[in-house]
């Protein structure tokens, strides 16, 4: 319910430093009061209790404050030291296919030498040079319980670059191959909020986590505008098959 009626905050805050709104005047039919209102404004400020009307944020600040914008008959919660947040309106989709349609699918592998044939057998249609990609493995699902490594890839695509995306999106792992093309070395530093995983001689193991895969990711080329309507018409036809 609070939620609910906490929607609007992140961009109807009108709220100045002493929490008295633009319109004064107007009486608030529900108020918080005695908790933690996160505002999300500009100082991300954290206030104590919040006046609202037709759904709308009149002002934020102290409980003796929001009380006397509460109308005659105002709702009045007393939020006993909890927390209130905006809403979280999450609208987005992954509405293509090419992905799916393009690379290798890795969530259901559970050893590393399954996903080494998954690999070779990508390769098998590719030239020298061209890319491997894969999304989806995750370590604790492999009966090895380790890390992919750079040296599991190479014994089965030497010629070819390989990126494999972890299933959180936070790390990957990568070939000798695409090592090379970043320039990557046991000489190369972290990168500031990234880590480069070694392995215990300090040679980089093929693993990169958070903004290290800046280090590679950006030399992969982006799937080219036929593939990409091939994924969209891909994904328009599986929505018409569970309509």
């Amino acid at each position: 319910m609070l939620i609910r009626l906490l929607r609007l905050c992140l961009f109807l805050l009108v709220c100045t430093g002493l929490g008295i709104s633009l319109n004064p005047q107007a009486t608030a039919d529900l108020v918080l009061i005695d908790g933690k209102i996160i505002t999300v404004d500009p100082h991300d400020k954290i206030s104590e209790a919040i006046a609202i009307r037709d759904g709308k944020i009149l002002a934020t600040g102290t409980t003796a404050e929001i009380r006397k914008l509460a109308s005659a008959n105002a709702r009045v919660i007393d939020l006993h030291g909890r927390t209130a947040t905006p809403g979280l309106i999450d609208t987005h989709c992954h509405f293509d296919e090419t992905r799916q349609l393009y690379a290798i699918e890795l969530s259901d592998v559970r050893s590393i030498p399954e996903v080494q044939e998954r690999v070779r057998a990508k390769v098998s249609t590719l030239k020298p040079g061209e890319w491997v990609q894969g999304y989806g493995w995750d370590e604790g699902k492999l009966t090895e319980h380790r890390y992919i490594s750079a040296s599991d890839l190479d014994k089965v695509a030497p010629d070819n670059p390989v990126w494999l995306g972890h299933t959180t999106g936070h790390y990957a792992v990568v070939n000798s191959y695409a090592l090379r093309l970043a320039k990557i070395t046991r000489e190369t530093r972290n990168p500031t909020s990234g880590t480069i995983d070694r392995d215990p001689e300090g040679a980089p193991s093929g693993v990169l986590k958070e903004s290290a895969m800046n280090l590679v990711e950006p030399l992969i080329p982006p799937f080219t505008p036929e593939q990409q309507r091939n994924g969209v018409l891909k994904m328009m036809a599986t929505s018409t098959a569970k309509a």
